[in-house]
């Protein structure tokens, strides 16, 4: 699981959603809840910049869940990997 570990997620006690919601680290009551804010504000910028593209951001990110949990969850090594490389092809 080569890089996954940077992806862990300390809060292990808080109720965790299955949507995700990127936050605009520059609005008003905002804060870093998962990454710096210069993160925060590259995958914001990032989800917004896509939002009027012919991009299917969803599925996209739907294709990158299931492939860490074959990953993770299945013990399915190199899942990732697989998934990544698909898109140099």
């Amino acid at each position: 699981m080569t890089g996954i570990d940077d992806y862990t997620d300390a809060a292990e006690g808080q109720q965790k959603q299955t949507h995700i919601t990127l936050s605009n680290p520059d609005h008003p009551g905002s804060t870093a809840d998962y990454a710096d804010e210069a993160t925060m504000k590259e995958h914001f910028q990032a989800a917004k910049s896509l939002k009027n593209s012919p991009i299917n951001r969803k599925k996209i990110v739907g294709d990158f869940l299931v492939a860490v949990e074959k990953e993770v969850v299945e013990g399915e090594e190199g899942a990732i990997e697989d998934f990544l490389q698909a898109f140099s092809e």
